[in-house]
C-alpha cells in the first residue's frame, strides 16, 4: 500500500525547514503559555487574593464572551491593516490588563469584571492570529514545493498547544509549591495562603503574561508574510 504522507522524521524536517512556520509556532506557543498561566491561576487568584470565589464562573464567562465577539471584530480589521498590526493592537490591550491585574486590591470585584472584558480583546488575538497565519505558511510551502502538506503543519500546531498547556501547568505548580501553597482540606475552612503564594498568583495572572506578550512582539515583527506578499502568493498559486 502506498504511504499516506511523510513519516514523523520527514514531517519534522518539513516543518523546521519552513522559517515562517517556525515564527508562527513561536508566536502560538507564547500566546498559549500566557493563556495557560492565567487559566491555571485565575481561580486561586480570585479566591485567595480578591476574595470573590462565588463570582468566578461569571468572570470567566465575561472573558469568553468578550473574546468571541472580538475574534469576529479582529478578523474583519485584519483584512484591512494586516495580521501583524492587529496582533500589536490587540495584544497591547492584554499587556495593559495584565499589568493592571497585579495592582487590583482585595474586594475590587467590579474593577476585575471591567478588566476581564478588556482581557477578552487580547485573548481573542491569541486564538485568531496564529491560526490565521498558519494557512499562509501552508500556501507558501505549496508555492515553494508544489505539495499540499497541511497535515504536517496542523499536527505540529496541535502538539504545541498540548505542550503549552503542560509547560504552563508544570511551571505554575512548581512555583506555587516552592512559595508554600497550602492545599485545602475537604470540610475545613479555606487556608490562609502565605504572602509569597499571593504574590506568585498576582504575578502569574499579571506581569508574567505581560512580559511573554511583549517578547512575542519581536517574533511577530520577524514574520515574513505581509498582507502584500500574501496577495502576491495567492495570485501566483491561482496562476
Amino acid at each position: 500500500a502506498q504511504a499516506k504522507g511523510p513519516g514523523m522524521v520527514e514531517g519534522v524536517k518539513i516543518a523546521f525547514r519552513n522559517r515562517p512556520f517556525i515564527t508562527v509556532t513561536v508566536i502560538y506557543l507564547m500566546a498559549w503559555l500566557c493563556i495557560q498561566f492565567v487559566q491555571n491561576n485565575l481561580l486561586l487568584y480570585v479566591k485567595y487574593w480578591i476574595g470573590a470565589e462565588s463570582q468566578f464562573g461569571t468572570l470567566v464567562m465575561a472573558v469568553q464572551v468578550s473574546a468571541f465577539v472580538f475574534v469576529l471584530v479582529w478578523a474583519r480589521i485584519a483584512q484591512r491593516i494586516g495580521k501583524q498590526n492587529v496582533y500589536y493592537v490587540g495584544m497591547s490591550f492584554w499587556v495593559l490588563v495584565s499589568i493592571a491585574l497585579f495592582f487590583v486590591q482585595r474586594g475590587q470585584v467590579s474593577l476585575l469584571f471591567v478588566l476581564a472584558v478588556l482581557a477578552g480583546v487580547g485573548v481573542a488575538i491569541g486564538y485568531l492570529i496564529p491560526w490565521s497565519m498558519l494557512p499562509d505558511v501552508i500556501e507558501l510551502d505549496e508555492l515553494e514545493t508544489g505539495q499540499r502538506r497541511e497535515g504536517v503543519f496542523y499536527g505540529f500546531f496541535v502538539f504545541l498547544q498540548k505542550l503549552g498547556i503542560s509547560l504552563g501547568l508544570a511551571f505554575s505548580n512548581f512555583v506555587l509549591e516552592a512559595a508554600g501553597y497550602i492545599n485545602q482540606v475537604p470540610g475545613q475552612p479555606d487556608p490562609q495562603q502565605p504572602e509569597a503564594v499571593l504574590t506568585a498568583l498576582r504575578l502569574f495572572v499579571g506581569p508574567v503574561p505581560a512580559v511573554i506578550l511583549l517578547l512575542s512582539f519581536l517574533v511577530v515583527r520577524s514574520y515574513p508574510i505581509t498582507r502584500e506578499k500574501h496577495a502576491a502568493m495567492r495570485a501566483e498559486l491561482e496562476r
